[in-house]
């Protein structure tokens, strides 16, 4: 069937008024009565009008392709995704049914290839890391802290046997920051710094809670979770683009939430990670992790705060205490630590 529309030379933003003859999967097209193309194989079509051709020109139509000759111009594939795309409950039946599949294949693969491909990252790579992102930081959240001097180098030094047990002392450093965005909070670059708020320490009002609390932060990094995130979820992005590539769609959108709860999934684990190696750092440095515990109370009452009263234990058995909703709930951290006091 003729359709016009303007036709690309490849690698030219240069349109031409022209006219195309589909015949299935090839193509004929026609500027005027001069045919400058022939049997031109299609190698992709976005939206039932952008077709693309194998020697990297480009065909716009004006209109949009009829079902039946984009079925047949296309590829399985593609027809695959047009498919899903029409939302109907059975579709999204089999749409899920894909996800889950790719997904519990594709975490059976990283469970082996993550560690492996972090284990090729330098640690100056991700430590360069860190310094960007807590440089970037630095202009948008962090405030220099109001402690006082004193304060902070007691901190600070009482941190760096932390940092000594866990043979980090020569890479990673203590700051503190006021920051509204964060309230009371402890952040863990890649590779460091760790960043300690005013609030968190105004909230905590001892020392060895919040060298627990350090300890946490000191454990991420020592694990390099940040990096086996982001190598983790980054691998998941591709997998999806891979898989889901057509844009501003329901599997796109689909697909960027599921990366998101797996992220959030990762990080819970990750979390009780460096909960139960924070615990261990202590332990090795002379603290009771006790103090952990009662930090965590403190932090989970905190966030609980404006709830009325009759739903504060409510908030306490869902709320992730602290660090955002990417932890385990308050609750569940006290039950798992509690046994190793």
């Amino acid at each position: 069937m003729i359709h016009t529309g303007e036709y690309f030379e490849r690698l030219s933003s240069k349109s031409l008024e022209a006219e195309i003859n589909l015949t299935g999967k090839t193509a004929q097209v026609k500027i005027g009565s001069h045919v400058v193309k022939e049997n031109m194989t299609i190698k992709s079509i976005q939206n039932k009008q952008n077709i693309h051709f194998e020697d990297g020109s480009l065909f716009v139509l004006n209109g949009q392709l009829g079902a039946e000759e984009f079925t047949q111009a296309s590829s399985r594939f593609e027809n695959v995704i047009s498919w899903l795309e029409h939302f109907t409950f059975k579709r999204a039946v089999v749409l899920a049914s894909i996800l889950i599949v790719a997904a519990i294949g594709y975490r059976i693969l990283l469970s082996s290839f993550v560690p492996i491909a972090v284990s090729f990252i330098p640690d100056s790579w991700e430590r360069k890391m860190g310094e960007s992102a807590y440089e970037s930081m630095l202009a948008v959240a962090l405030d220099p802290s109001e402690l006082s001097n004193s304060q902070i180098e007691r901190l600070r030094a009482n941190a760096g046997e932390l940092l000594e047990v866990s043979e980090l002392a020569d890479t990673v450093e203590i700051n503190f920051h006021d920051s509204k965005l964060f309230g009371a909070n402890a952040l863990a670059f890649p590779g460091g710094p760790i960043v300690v708020t005013d609030d968190l320490v105004r909230l905590l009002g001892d020392d060895l809670e919040i060298l627990s609390v350090i300890a946490h932060e000191i454990a991420h990094i020592k694990e390099r979770h940040s990096l086996h995130q982001i190598v983790e979820v980054l691998g998941l992005t591709v997998f999806a683009s891979i898989l889901f590539g057509a844009s501003e769609t329901l599997i796109e959108e689909g697909s960027a939430i599921a990366i998101e709860l797996w992220a959030f999934d990762l990080s819970r684990d990750m979390e009780k990670e460096a909960d139960l190696l924070g615990v261990e750092i202590l332990l090795d440095s002379g603290i009771d992790p006790v103090h952990f515990s009662n930090a965590l109370t403190k932090l989970t009452l905190h966030y609980c705060k404006q709830t009325s009263a009759s739903q504060v234990m409510e908030c306490v058995e869902n709320e992730g205490s602290s660090w955002f909703s990417t932890h385990p709930t308050g609750a569940d951290r006290l039950k798992y630590l509690i046994p190793s006091k």
